[in-house]
């Protein structure tokens, strides 16, 4: 079986004065992990500027731990000091923080999704009084771990939640945001500013 092991080459490559880069800064991380896809961008310590930007995608492949090795093995990750990693998942879902207890995260998430024991529940605070829960693969968080020590897990629909309110539409309308993947598509609807 033939593996996408070595010098894997990323779809797309954006890089902006990457050139200022040096070994005593320290830089962020930002990665996106989908079922066949891993985009990262690499900033500022503040998120404010933006350096690199690569995407890869495998099309029908899943990505795995060789991919990420290869991907991760670039030198330009010796400067990172902070990594944030969000999972791209269908299985998530909202609680209003009001209605939200942690120990009862598996039962609220088990409403929707089936889970295996091969998963941890994860939380995320939301703006908007909201709170996210998914999953995650103990093996993957495990691994990227062992990666980078200081890394904090997403789930990269709740990400795009936070981001929404700032494009909602002020004269009492509705507002749709739409994504679309290879094999989904997901419809998110306001109403003013309530997430409906």
């Amino acid at each position: 079986m033939l593996l996408y092991t070595l010098n894997l080459k990323p779809t797309i490559q954006i890089e902006n004065n990457l050139s200022i880069i040096k070994d005593s800064s320290q830089y962020a991380c930002s990665i996106i992990v989908g079922r066949n896809y891993l985009s990262y961008a690499l900033s500022d310590a503040e998120y404010s500027i933006i350096y690199l930007l690569k995407h890869y995608y495998f099309e029908d492949k899943v990505i795995g731990k060789n991919d990420f090795n290869d991907i991760l093995s670039d030198p330009i990750f010796k400067h990172v000091d902070h990594v944030k990693i969000a999972i791209d998942s269908l299985k998530s879902t909202l609680v209003p923080s009001e209605f939200f207890a942690e120990e009862y995260a598996e039962r609220y998430f088990g409403f929707l999704h089936d889970m295996n024991p091969e998963e941890n529940i994860h939380t995320q605070k939301l703006s908007g009084d909201k709170k996210a829960i998914f999953i995650l693969k103990k093996s993957t968080v495990s691994f990227l771990r062992s990666v980078y020590k200081n890394v904090t897990f997403y789930d990269a629909s709740s990400c795009l939640l936070n981001a929404y309110p700032d494009f909602l539409s002020s004269d009492g309308s509705h507002s749709f945001f739409i994504g679309v993947k290879d094999d989904c598509a997901t419809m998110t609807i306001y109403h003013e500013k309530e997430l409906i």
